[in-house]
Formats: C-alpha cells, sequence, structure tokens
C-alpha cells in the first residue's frame, strides 16, 4: 500500500460525512420539491420539514429505499470486480452510507435503550392513523420494518463478503485504521463545527 493511496484514501474519508450530507439532503430536497411540498429547511443532520400528506411519507421512504440499495449495491459490485486500490477505495466509500446507519442504529440502542424493531409494533399508536395503499400505519411500518432489516442483513452480508474475500490484507488495514480515525474526525468536524457552520 502506496503512501499517495492512504492520503487519498484518508482525505476521501475526512470528507465523506461533508459528501454524505450535502448529497442527500440535495436529494431529499428534490424529492420535496418534487411532491410539491416547501415547507422545510435544512439542518445539519438533514431535512427539517413535516410532510402534509399520507402519500408523501410513502414515496419519501421507498425512494430512499431504493436509492440506498441501489448506491450500496453498485458498491458491493465495484470492490467484487475491484482489480485496483483506486476502484477498492469507491466501493468502500459506497457502502458509507450502511455503515454509518448501522453505527447509529447501534448508538441510539445503547445510549438511548432504543430498540428500532419495537417502535415498528406500537400497534396501538400507529393503527389510528390512515396510509394510502396500506391502510394504516401500523401495517406500513411493518412492511418497512421487514424490508429494511432483510436489506440490512443482505448489506451484512455483502460487506463480509467484501472485506474478507475480496480485500488485500494491506488494504484491510488502512480501511480499519486510516479509514476508520479520518471517518470519525470528520464526522466530528461536522456535527460540531462545520455543518451548523453551513446551516
Amino acid at each position: 500500500m502506496t503512501r499517495k493511496t492512504i492520503i487519498v484514501f484518508t482525505l476521501c474519508c475526512l470528507l465523506i460525512e461533508l459528501a454524505h450530507n450535502l448529497l442527500f439532503s440535495a436529494f431529499t430536497v428534490a424529492i420535496y420539491s418534487g411532491m410539491g411540498l416547501h415547507d422545510w429547511h435544512l439542518t445539519p443532520t438533514g431535512i427539517a420539514g413535516c410532510l402534509t400528506e399520507s402519500w408523501m411519507v410513502l414515496t419519501r421512504t421507498l425512494i430512499l429505499l431504493i436509492l440506498n440499495f441501489i448506491v450500496i449495491s453498485s458498491g458491493y459490485w465495484i470492490s467484487k470486480k475491484a482489480l485496483s486500490d483506486a476502484t477498492r477505495i469507491a466501493g468502500s466509500l459506497l457502502f458509507y452510507a450502511f455503515i454509518r446507519g448501522m453505527v447509529i442504529q447501534i448508538t441510539n440502542a445503547i445510549a438511548f435503550h432504543h430498540i428500532p424493531f419495537l417502535y415498528y409494533l406500537d400497534h396501538e399508536r400507529w393503527s389510528t392513523i390512515p396510509i394510502v395503499f396500506f391502510g394504516n400505519f401500523y401495517v406500513f411500518k411493518v412492511f418497512h420494518a421487514v424490508l429494511y432489516y432483510a436489506t440490512t442483513l443482505l448489506f451484512s452480508f455483502w460487506a463480509y463478503r467484501i472485506v474478507f474475500k475480496y480485500w488485500p490484507l494491506a488494504f484491510r488495514k488502512m480501511v480499519f485504521t486510516w479509514g476508520l480515525a479520518a471517518c470519525a474526525m470528520g464526522w466530528i468536524i461536522w456535527y460540531l463545527w462545520l455543518g451548523p457552520l453551513i446551516f
């Protein structure tokens, strides 16, 4: 692993949280604008706004799930076919959104005792709220939970294969040392300084 590769990868990891938030916000704004919703504002953690119709919730959820699947499956296939460090870096960065989501879920479960799946089984609360196609939010949230955790298991399997089958040992060491440290630093910079400064 050359010094140039390590420097490039470290810089990419340092900037990935910035890129993730800006791209995610831009895509969400496009979805909201496409649905005719303009009562929202940008924050360091994403878009804050109230969806006024149930079909908007369904539309946003499905579009974001599809986008997530496209990005992560692209990362898997790029990593699987990678013949150089440059393509391995590209593939690993496309997996960032998935790893980021897993870290947030685990942090919420430990720090706030928030168990995601139980949230979707709050029948008394969600069954009284109607939504198009599914009838009520309880059915929709159970469907969303099953789909979300099924894809999470699939992405976890893909991540395992990438790390232990397609990545050389030197690249693996770089990701779990320089990469993790740079991602953590980028996260701190975004949420403590750059994000509040921009938004």
